[in-house]
This record gives structure tokens, sequence and C-alpha cells, in this order.
């Protein structure tokens, strides 16, 4: 949003066709690969809320690709010696993949290839890059919630007690 490129960096990092959430594949190799940033704090650009677009619908499956996004961030600033870059895109991805498996779990309990996937995942992020996450991360309590949602619908387990092991695995 509000992002304006040179031409010249567009032949040779494209958006991805037909997938959701292209900003998240694209944006950091195209801010990665500039060799200067302008700023402008003026509000110059007036975005239009599409009410079919993406933000304006209930969540479906399909969405899930942004975990594919972050993945790829992640990597990409790991393999570019970027760890700042990589800790923020590894604190999006948990949190992001969090939300997708509580979305499915609430809306979409049918799909089980899918909340499997999404779960190891979770748990793959979570490994991986522990150091970097900490209760901080969630921002508020109302986030914290949402990500100790997954924990008690999956375990079925008293929502206090969620909680409690969310903060046991996010300061582990």
């Amino acid at each position: 949003w509000g992002k304006l490129y040179k031409k010249d960096l567009l032949r040779t990092i494209r958006f991805p066709i037909g997938k959701l959430h292209e900003d998240e594949f694209t944006t950091y190799k195209l801010l990665f690969s500039c060799k200067r940033i302008a700023y402008i704090p003026a509000e110059l650009y007036f975005y239009f809320t599409n009410p079919n677009g993406i933000m304006g619908n209930t969540w479906t499956p399909s969405r899930a690709v942004v975990l594919q996004a972050f993945s790829e961030q992640c990597a990409f600033f790991h393999k570019n010696s970027f760890p700042e870059a990589e800790q923020v895109s590894a604190q999006e991805y948990f949190v992001c993949c969090a939300g997708v498996l509580n979305n499915l779990n609430s809306f979409y309990p049918d799909e089980i290839q899918l909340l499997r996937k999404t779960r190891r995942e979770l748990r793959c992020i979570w490994r991986k890059y522990k150091t970097c996450l900490d209760y901080s991360m969630v921002g508020s309590k109302k986030n914290f919630d949402r990500l100790a949602h997954p924990i008690y619908t999956k375990l079925r387990i008293k929502w206090k007690h969620a909680l409690i092991l969310l903060r046991r695995i996010l300061h582990a």
C-alpha cells in the first residue's frame, strides 16, 4: 500500500499470479534490491476498500498461502545475513500461523490435512525461532488470547490452562 517502484525493479521481481497476499511475497525483495529508498510523510495516496476484496470477505483456507510468503521471507533474510529482519518476519510468521490455525479450527474443522500441516508448521516455527519469540511479540491480551485459542480447542482443556500452557511455550 502506498509504494511506488522503479520499473526496472519489476523486470526481475514479479508479483505472483493467482496468489493472495501477493505483497507479502514481493515487497521485501523489492525493497532489498533498491539502491535508494525515499519516504514522503504526506498523505498522497487514497486507499479504496474493495468490498469484494480479500479484506472485505470472510476467511477461507486459500488465505493460508500467506504462510508460504512468511516462510520465504525468513529464508530470504537468513540467506542474505539480515538477522533483524529475519526475526521480525519470524514473529509475524508465528502469529499468522497461529491465526490461520485458529481460523481453520473455527470455520473449517473438516480440513484435516491443512489443520495437521498448519499445526506442524507452527511447531516448526516455534522450534526454529523460539529464542527470538517472546510474550511481548503478541502485543496485547487480545492477540495472546488469539494464540491460545488453537491450544484450547485442540487439547480441549480449560481456557485458563491453555493460557498458562501458551505462556510456558513462549517462555521456554
